[in-house]
């Protein structure tokens, strides 16, 4: 029979999971707006780039304003990109490392009959579903890096932001590709039981 110590243990596991599943949705929403309106703006930016080398505009005076108008906006989104990412990441990696921690305590409270397994089985789903939103959002990151040669190709402004872009996208790529790794061994452990 669960001893209600233990029992408070499981419980608590969940709540904290349940809190950081929050926190993850909150970061998730608050970034993926700004790197879809980069991802947006790039590619409007890429396709101006390829309208112009082909000739594809009459009034080259427009033509100049709207480039450099998405050009500004596009610097702007990268600035504010690159100041939030930083915590954005650190808030993000401590959710995740809270989900992973609390559920290896419910795996072995389960393990040692000390714990509800079908709550525990359950809580797959909220590993499945965090393995869908790290991978869309780690795949829109790697559709930002492969835009990177050609956007900072065309402004000095873009070139004074460019290596510090970088790195964040790689930064947050390895954390994705991390956090998909822990997912999937707690998802084997719980399997396991």
């Amino acid at each position: 029979m669960t001893k209600p110590m233990e029992f408070d243990a499981f419980k608590e596991s969940f709540e904290v999971i349940s809190k950081s599943q929050e926190t993850l949705r909150y970061i998730y929403n608050d970034t993926i707006g700004l790197v879809n309106d980069i991802a947006k703006r790039s590619k409007a930016h890429m396709l101006q780039i390829s309208d112009i080398e082909d000739g594809l505009f009459d009034d080259e005076e427009d033509t100049k304003n709207i480039f450099n108008e998405n050009l500004k906006s596009l610097a702007k989104d990268i600035k504010q990109f690159n100041g939030k990412i930083g915590t954005a990441l650190e808030s993000f990696s401590e959710a995740i490392y809270l989900i992973i921690e609390k559920l290896k305590v419910a795996i072995m409270l389960v393990s040692e009959k000390k714990g509800n397994k079908k709550e525990l089985i359950q809580s797959k789903r909220v590993l499945k579903h965090l393995d869908v939103l790290i991978r869309k959002f780690k795949l829109r990151i790697h559709q930002l890096q492969l835009m990177n040669n050609i956007l900072f190709a065309s402004s000095q402004e873009m070139k004074l932001i460019q290596e510090e872009y970088k790195q964040n996208l790689r930064k947050v790529k390895g954390e994705m590709a991390s956090a998909l790794e822990q997912c999937e061994i707690i998802i084997k452990e719980i399997n396991q039981l």
